[in-house]
């Protein structure tokens, strides 16, 4: 799908794959790019694998770089052939390894232009209510203080960003941050501090209630979990909260764990304990990706402090997410972004792509977008340090084109929140139309590949329609 994407947006593409074949592992590169209609590849390069970081070598590299020589060889080629162009994409063509940890957004700054990262997966996830409602999952440990600290200026620049749009900010902390939080935002309309020792384990909330829970894993499609299973806790947790009301964002900021097979963040076993070494419990792409569907949220994005450099283990988890899911999918570092204030900027942008706010560029994220959702910085002009201004020369009926989502995010685009079954149901349907159009199935006649097609194609389609039909009047 990502090569369809390319061919179709004609974009500026520096691809890049993990070569294990030889003596010694290489990373080869190329910079692609379209003039006069056609796709030209201007330059390929290799370098070795441990020109990203002498750790490399290792199972789990703990440090990764950018080579300065490959990003000098990016920034010659984008000044001198590719002036009109206003991203850069990159295409890491798997299996990558690490190479996904490694800070590619760097590149912004020497070339002056966004770097994003070309997703596999469709279709544009659909806009569903006005208000720009976000979860902040946030797990520190107990003697750390940064996540106090991001919820406040999180909190502080999502108001900033958001200051002619709704915005309203649900934060889900473990013990230790709930403490330090726990005086402020009373009363306040935009930003609730949700109190974790209210989080309970099932078997405890029915036995209080006197009756049976239903399982809401059973229609979500989640993966089954044990009764007491830590993963499951904060997910109940969070859902009750919500009140089965949908968000349009989900953030989770939280360090990672690199582990020889995984990557995954580390969150508190239990959300009313501390988070104590012996305490600790792992969510992986997966456990965020369903929480994320299960909610409704149509964005993702991913904090670590980095408080040491690099967070490869959250990077990978959040790149790894971004390969998955159809919508835009984050990661933000801390230390690179004080105040979280281009973090708030990303979601501001998002949350309205067709305002006519300016791209939030910014070395201290990076995120696998679709290009669908940046058709304005697409086209608009930009200018380069030669002082020449030029745009992109996709086609304009590109941008002309409607998305599946258009009709659904017209049905809500004069309410300020919808369900949760509602944006759950179309997290599903555009999971299953990214599933379609990147099939891998055995070889077919072209007769029977195009009926099966059609056929899947169609009842996506009849589902879609149907929540559209019981949706109208809420």
């Amino acid at each position: 799908m990502s090569g369809a994407l390319i061919q179709r947006w004609r974009l500026a593409v520096l691809r890049v794959r993990l070569d294990l074949s030889a003596s010694a592992p290489t990373v080869h590169s190329r910079l692609d790019g379209y003039a006069s209609g056609s796709d030209i590849t201007y330059w390929t390069r290799s370098d070795p694998l441990d020109a990203f970081g002498p750790e490399f070598s290792r199972t789990i590299p703990m440090r990764v770089k950018l080579p300065a020589e490959l990003a000098e060889a990016v920034r010659g080629t984008m000044e001198n052939e590719l002036k009109q162009e206003t991203i850069l994409w990159l295409r890491l063509e798997p299996p990558y390894g690490y190479l996904g940890a490694v800070p590619w957004e760097d590149l912004s700054e020497v070339i002056e232009i966004p770097v994003l990262r070309v997703p596999d997966h469709l279709p544009l996830p659909a806009s569903l209510g006005r208000t720009w409602r976000i979860a902040m999952v946030v797990n520190a440990p107990e003697s750390a203080r940064w996540g106090a600290k991001h919820v406040r200026e999180f909190t502080l620049a999502l108001r900033s960003s958001f200051q002619h749009r709704n915005v309203t900010v649900d934060v889900f902390p473990d013990i230790h941050t709930h403490a330090l939080l726990e005086s402020e935002h009373r009363g306040d309309d935009v930003v609730h501090i949700h109190d974790p020792s209210l989080a309970h384990i099932t078997h405890e909330r029915v036995a209080s209630s006197g009756g049976r829970r239903p399982d809401a894993r059973a229609a979500s499609g989640m993966r089954p979990f044990e009764p007491n299973d830590p993963r499951l806790l904060w997910a109940e947790w969070i859902t009750d909260a919500l009140s089965g009301i949908a968000l349009r964002a989900l953030h989770v900021a939280a360090p990672g764990i690199a582990g020889a097979d995984r990557a995954v963040l580390s969150i508190a076993a239990r959300p009313g304990l501390p988070m104590k070494s012996s305490l600790f419990e792992a969510i992986d792409t997966n456990d965020v990706w369903k929480l994320a569907d299960v909610l409704g949220a149509s964005l993702v994005s991913i904090a670590a402090p980095e408080t040491r450099g690099i967070d490869v283990a959250a990077r990978m988890v959040a790149d790894s997410l971004g390969q998955l899911r159809p919508g835009p999918t984050l990661f933000s570092s801390l230390r690179r972004n004080s105040g979280s204030h281009a973090l708030a900027r990303a979601h501001a942008f998002f949350a309205d792509p067709s305002s006519e706010d300016e791209f939030p560029s910014d070395r201290s994220w990076f995120g696998y977008i679709q290009p669908e959702s940046v058709q304005r910085a697409l086209a608009a002009p930009v200018l380069h340090q030669t002082g020449q201004v030029s745009k992109t020369s996709f086609s304009e009926s590109t941008m002309s084109e409607s998305s599946e989502a258009d009709l659904l995010s017209e049905a809500f685009a004069s309410v300020d929140e919808v369900p949760t079954w509602v944006a759950s149901s179309s997290r599903f349907v555009e999971t299953k139309f990214a599933d379609l159009r990147n099939i891998s199935a055995p070889p077919r006649t072209r007769e029977s590949s195009r009926a099966y097609d059609t056929g899947a194609s169609d009842a996506l389609a009849d589902i879609q329609a149907l929540v559209q039909r019981h949706t109208k009047g809420l």
